[in-house]
């Protein structure tokens, strides 16, 4: 199935997952803010009805709250950024190191340990390419919630110049594969659009640099020129000056 997150961006997924229908509390009443629209017969609409754009995929049945659904355990959570941050755009690749691993690893152990999830272990990191958009990729175990056994969990960072998505993939490390669901959502990620930077301003940019350089590479050598001939011209006036002066006083 093939999921439209508010037309910025869309991958497919198994069959066997569903739209979280997560609800917050007003006051009064549960307010669901998670809409979901049938587009086609493969393809559903996801939309956020507050500023959050956060998104939960779960395994098919929890929302009807079936026995045999809360058995398992699978989610894939998604998050969408978008602003005037300059990240790494389409074509470009990513370089991390161990000591920046570090960093991203420690942050999130921090949050997910207020629940008791900390990490138990860092299978592999480094940058990869989702169809040609840079991504950071990180694997990792953790503890589930409540110690309900070991969580296995991929995370990607996708960027696309002014805008990344965060997709985490995760499930109980003993129930099923993890890399099938990896794989259908990475081969079918795409952005609605490839963002990058405002080419015209650019170019109007770099057209002002370069008559810049050119102006000052051809006005200093004609000034330079410029000044010796009006030395020699000078020169030559104060020796014209000269005879004449001498030529005046023999006569």
């Amino acid at each position: 199935m093939k999921y439209n997150i508010e037309g910025q961006f869309s991958f497919n997924v198994p069959n066997d997952f569903e739209v979280q229908k997560m609800s917050e509390y007003d006051g009064s009443t549960n307010v669901e803010t998670i809409n979901t629209y049938e587009a086609t017969d493969n393809e559903i609409y996801v939309e956020s009805t507050t500023d959050a754009k956060h998104f939960v995929l779960q395994q098919k049945g929890l929302n009807q709250h079936e026995a045999n659904a809360y058995k398992l355990y699978s989610r894939i959570i998604v998050d969408y950024y978008s602003g005037e941050e300059d990240f790494p755009q389409y074509g470009e690749s990513i370089e991390v190191d161990y000591e920046e691993i570090q960093n991203i690893v420690e942050k999130l152990d921090s949050s997910l340990s207020a629940n008791g999830m900390n990490i138990l272990k860092v299978l592999d990191y480094g940058g990869v390419s989702v169809n040609g958009f840079p991504a950071l990729r990180l694997e990792y175990l953790r503890r589930g919630y409540n110690n309900a056994g070991t969580v296995h969990c991929i995370s990607y960072e996708i960027y696309n110049w002014n805008e990344v998505v965060v997709l985490v993939i995760s499930n109980r490390e003993t129930e099923q594969n993890i890399y099938n669901t990896e794989k259908e959502i990475i081969n079918s990620f795409e952005f609605t659009e490839t963002k990058s930077p405002k080419t015209n301003s650019i170019k109007r940019k770099e057209n002002t640099d370069d008559s810049e350089h050119f102006l000052s590479g051809y006005i200093s050598p004609l000034l330079g020129v410029l000044l010796v001939v009006v030395f020699i011209i000078v020169c030559i006036l104060f020796l014209i000056m000269r005879f004449v002066y001498k030529h005046k006083h023999k006569v």
